[in-house]
């Protein structure tokens, strides 16, 4: 588990230094091209075992200073299950301005399995937060949000020809916090 944390951290390093604003910038119509990563923590609001790590890549477009569309994936971690959530997200707020409020909306599908468990299901988030813009099109954020997602959770039990699995819906509701940078 550390491998990933760390081929992220490298992966996120690289993408910020090899910016290039030629790149960044298609000055045709003012849409360009923007990537997010972000790292914050989740609560249990229904009283699922769901506080855990989160960490998301968002990559995408924004049209004119105002509306951003991208998607990327996640990662989940607590202590029962690891999940990789896949958003598509949309996020409204000033990238120009020095300081501004945004807000984002996404939903996607999230996977995951620990042990005997795997999960599978409709993910969805909502978040408002504070963007610290730079001259150089980047950006702080800290934000502030809420998390649900309905899962499959399939329990398998037993070994060789006596395994059997059952099956459970359940919901996950959380509050999330966190910060990140935009590139």
């Amino acid at each position: 588990m550390r491998f990933v944390f760390i081929a992220i951290a490298v992966f996120m390093v690289h993408l910020v230094m090899a910016q290039d604003d030629d790149l960044q910038e298609f000055e045709d119509g003012n849409v360009y091209l923007q990537g997010f990563v972000e790292i914050g923590s989740s609560v249990s609001v229904n009283g699922a075992d769901v506080h855990a790590l989160r960490i998301n890549l968002l990559f995408g477009a924004g049209f004119n200073d105002w509306l951003f569309l991208g998607v990327g994936p996640g990662i989940r971690i607590n202590r029962n299950l690891r999940s990789l959530p896949l958003n598509a997200d949309i996020r409204i707020g000033n990238r120009v301005k020095e300081k501004a409020f945004f807000c984002a909306l996404g939903g996607g599908v999230s996977v995951g399995s620990r042990k005997s468990y795997e999960v599978i299901g409709p993910a969805g988030h909502a978040e408002i937060g504070i963007r610290y813009n730079t001259k150089q099109k980047g950006a702080a954020i800290i934000y502030l949000g809420y998390e649900v997602y309905s899962a499959e959770v399939t329990e398998i039990r037993g070994t060789g020809s006596f395994r059997y699995s059952s099956f459970d819906l359940i919901d996950l509701h959380a509050i999330t916090v966190g910060f990140g940078f935009s590139f």
